[in-house]
């Protein structure tokens, strides 16, 4: 069984933030929300902005002028998303955050579970844990990024159902060592899971 928005909700927030206004990740990217991106002012005209401390309905002229001058703060960008909090005082609700939050879940839960559905039995029978780190990895990575980059965590670890093996091949670059380590840490405790279950990796001839 496939876990749920909520399941990743903490580990998303943890990981990506909760921010309500526009912010440049780390890429450069215009983001709000829980690790939205914003392709381009259009899409962020679109969202239910509100500004002021009124909270009245942001125009859409106000939004597309505050996505630009996003996207020219390029000097604030390793300073964190804290660091546009003045730019603008465009603020997304939190009930509009969980909502896109959701909806980048579910889109983000099909294209993992499309792209390892003939990995080791499927991204749904893997334990909830590994469920959890392999999301992450691909929240972060794209789905399919996340299976053409690292191979080995694919076939070796994913494939074979031997999850100490995929945490010893899930690390990324680009990312903080809290996060590489928490997504560890749940890969091995979904070897944990199977190993209590009495279930054992599969070996290299029953692969496929």
């Amino acid at each position: 069984m496939p876990i749920t928005h909520l399941d990743y909700l903490l580990l998303a927030e943890e990981n990506e933030g909760n921010i309500p206004w526009m912010y440049l990740d780390t890429r450069g990217n215009v983001t709000v929300g829980i690790g939205h991106l914003l392709g381009d002012a259009d899409e962020a005209a679109e969202l239910p902005f509100v500004a002021g401390r009124a909270g009245r309905p942001a125009a859409a002229a106000d939004i597309v002028a505050g996505h630009a001058a996003v996207r020219r703060a390029r000097r604030l960008a390793t300073r964190g998303a804290g660091a546009f909090r003045g730019l603008t005082d465009l603020r997304l609700p939190e009930a509009s955050v969980l909502a896109l939050y959701e909806r980048d879940f579910n889109a983000i839960l099909g294209y993992t579970r499309d792209a390892f559905r003939s990995v080791g039995g499927g991204f749904d029978s893997y334990p909830p844990a590994a469920q959890l780190a392999v999301l992450d990895m691909a929240f972060n990575l794209g789905a399919r990024g996340l299976y053409r980059r690292f191979p080995r965590f694919r076939e070796h670890g994913l494939g074979r159902r031997d999850f100490a093996t995929a945490a010893r091949e899930c690390r990324r670059t680009g990312i903080s060592a809290s996060r590489n380590d928490r997504t560890r840490d749940l890969l091995l405790e979904a070897a944990r899971a199977e190993a209590d279950a009495g279930l054992s990796p599969s070996a290299p001839a029953m692969l496929g």
